[in-house]
């Protein structure tokens, strides 16, 4: 008993809801349907001339990106960007500086100031990975597999050669050719509810050992959605509804949207096998 007294009311995951969803509930309910709609033209109109005065300075950024974070940062306004967080006062002020600098592959992961605290010290220096890449590469190749499945294989080749042509990845390389310091990934498929997806095997390459943590990213779970429409449901109490209606939104290749490091670049190599018809072996960069 006193266990679960500790563990509180089943309902306090309540308390769960992000300040951020509770506030947007409320102005839902609080706001003439009029007055809603008002306010989100009133900030596009702002943003959207924003964006346009920006325009120069943004072009001008963009010019100091080398030719491969040019391919992956085209078009995305990220003094705008910048602007949008700040004036919302959101609480990680360096958000937009990972649009500029490149996120990090290797090393220790910047510290947002958002996500709930963790500790997870690296196992492996970031020299002693690039100092032993020979050795770990050769374990990697030889352990590279086709997975027996032409179409799983052949989702992989195909989705390989999509980001090659969008510019998110580069390739193909032989082993001769990689610099010595680099590391390499194995790329396969798995069949995940109801289509393949692409993995990349950051762990069997050690590169992930690399990492020390000092975050873990918080996700909305069912519990937040409960809570969220609990919340929404009493604030409508007494007032004339036809149901509830609700849109999710994803961002499609979502870690595809940012660069990498330069200087981390050559541990992001990726390789996979095929089965017969197909080429033996595809070697990738970022």
């Amino acid at each position: 008993m006193l266990e679960a007294a500790r563990l509180g009311h089943p309902k306090s995951f309540l308390n769960a809801l992000p300040a951020e969803l509770r506030d947007a509930v409320d102005r839902n309910v609080d706001l003439r349907p009029r007055d809603l709609a008002l306010s989100r033209v009133n900030w596009f109109k702002f943003w959207i001339r924003r964006a346009g005065e920006l325009n120069a300075a943004e072009l001008e950024l963009h010019k100091g990106f080398d030719n491969d974070a040019k391919k992956v940062m085209a078009g995305k306004r990220i003094l705008l960007f910048q602007e949008i967080l700040e004036s919302i006062g959101y609480h990680d002020a360096e958000a937009a500086n990972l649009l500029v600098e490149g996120v990090p592959l290797v090393g220790a992961v910047p510290e947002s100031g958002v996500y709930p605290k963790v500790f997870r010290v690296a196992e492996l220096s970031v020299e002693t990975l690039k100092e032993q890449a020979h050795w770990f590469r050769r374990g990697i190749l030889e352990r590279t597999r086709s997975s027996g499945d032409e179409a799983c294989d052949a989702f992989v080749w195909q989705e390989t050669l999509k980001e090659v042509e969008r510019g998110w990845l580069k390739g193909p390389f032989s082993e001769e050719s990689l610099p010595e310091s680099a590391s390499i990934s194995r790329r396969f498929g798995i069949w995940q509810k109801s289509k393949y997806r692409c993995i990349d095997d950051y762990s069997a390459s050690l590169v992930n050992s690399t990492c020390t943590v000092l975050e873990s990213p918080l996700l909305h779970s069912v519990d937040v959605s409960a809570a969220l429409i609990d919340h929404w449901v009493h604030r409508l109490e007494g007032q004339a509804t036809q149901g509830l209606l609700a849109r999710s939104f994803d961002l499609k290749s979502a870690y595809r949207q940012l660069h990498l490091k330069s200087e981390h670049r050559s541990q992001a190599f990726r390789v996979f096998t095929l089965s017969f018809g197909w080429p033996e072996q595809y070697g990738t960069s970022p």
